[in-house]
């Protein structure tokens, strides 16, 4: 299989985010999957070089070159809505990789998605945090827990956090996931409680898949990939059910070299 990682940062810069799509990106090559990554370029960083078996792309979006925007300036993130700049260079990275699957880990994301019909690829989303739907990412407010994102809640928040000239731009991108996830109209919970990890014949995992082969499902969310499947080889196949059918597959959190999650 070939796999694009997309991470806004990447060693040398180093966060535990980094490190997972490091290893991560090595555990695949070693099963023999054909990866490269890319991520944002950073000053002195190659257009293109090799770590292990797989290639990392250094690509350079309109807002890094707005210096000014960032604290720091090895880490000028990646914005929450499309780059026109990022979407021409991750065209150019799809051209040259052709992958099957692209496994998005932050906002590098919202400059793929533009492009994910024209690729033909499966898309594959990591949450590591709360960024889709919480400006600051921890979905915390005034020290409580957040009732959920709106313009009302978001922007001060974020004014405060960021300041006002970056505030704008982080509040608005999770109150637009709010409105996407509006239009889910029900959820299922599906309990293989007792059943191993390792045996797909599980009561449950068989529901949920009759359920999606019958077009009554749009997305399917697991707190870990082994909640799914334990099972490299059976991972994969149930990825090409979900893509099959237009599932999107969502992980919220992956420890390094247990799989992805899809769209």
């Amino acid at each position: 299989m070939r796999i694009l990682l997309l991470s806004q940062f990447y060693p040398p810069i180093v966060g535990g985010e980094e490190r997972h799509v490091r290893n991560l990106a090595t555990a695949l090559a070693q099963n023999g999957h054909h990866v490269a990554v890319a991520t944002l370029w950073y000053p002195g960083a190659a257009s293109y070089e090799m770590d292990g078996d797989f290639g990392v792309y250094h690509i350079r979006g309109s807002l890094q070159r707005l210096s000014g925007l960032f604290a720091e300036s090895e880490r000028r993130h990646a914005p929450p809505f499309p780059d026109p700049e990022l979407v021409a260079a991750l065209r150019r990275v799809i051209l040259k990789e052709k992958p099957d699957v692209v496994h998005a880990h932050n906002w590098l994301l919202a400059s793929f998605l533009p492009l994910k019909a024209w690729s033909g690829a499966g898309l594959v989303v990591t949450l590591h945090d709360y960024s889709l739907v919480c400006a600051k990412k921890n979905f915390m407010r005034q020290g409580e827990v957040c009732g959920g994102p709106s313009l009302t809640r978001c922007l001060p928040c974020a004014r405060n956090h960021y300041g006002a000239t970056k505030a704008l731009g982080q509040a608005i991108h999770p109150y637009l996931f709010r409105d996407c996830a509006a239009t889910s109209t029900a959820r299922t919970r599906y309990d293989d409680g007792g059943f191993s990890g390792g045996n797909t014949e599980r009561p449950a995992l068989q529901t949920l898949l009759a359920d999606i082969r019958a077009g009554r499902i749009e997305i399917v969310v697991v707190y870990k990939v082994d909640r799914l499947t334990r099972s490299l080889a059976d991972f994969a196949r149930l990825v090409e059910i979900f893509d099959g059918e237009g599932v999107s597959f969502v992980s919220v959190c992956n420890h390094a070299g247990s799989g992805s999650s899809r769209t």
